[in-house]
């Protein structure tokens, strides 16, 4: 999806876009139908939302 966001976004040459996720947090199984249990720990929703929604760190203008 990063590869395709970013050629959406800012075409071939432009700056890679990720959402910061490379891999799955526990492996598929090896059989049928594929899936595993659900993450034991998943993050806290408050934790997510206040990530989410902090205001951006000012940029340092470049002299």
């Amino acid at each position: 999806m990063d590869t395709l966001y970013t050629l959406l976004v800012h075409g071939v040459d432009g700056a890679r876009i990720s959402d910061g996720v490379d891999h799955a947090t526990r492996p598929a199984t090896h059989r049928f139908p594929y899936l595993v249990a659900p993450n034991p720990n998943p993050p806290d929703l408050m934790t997510v939302m206040t990530a989410l929604l902090a205001p951006p760190e000012p940029e340092e203008e470049a002299a």
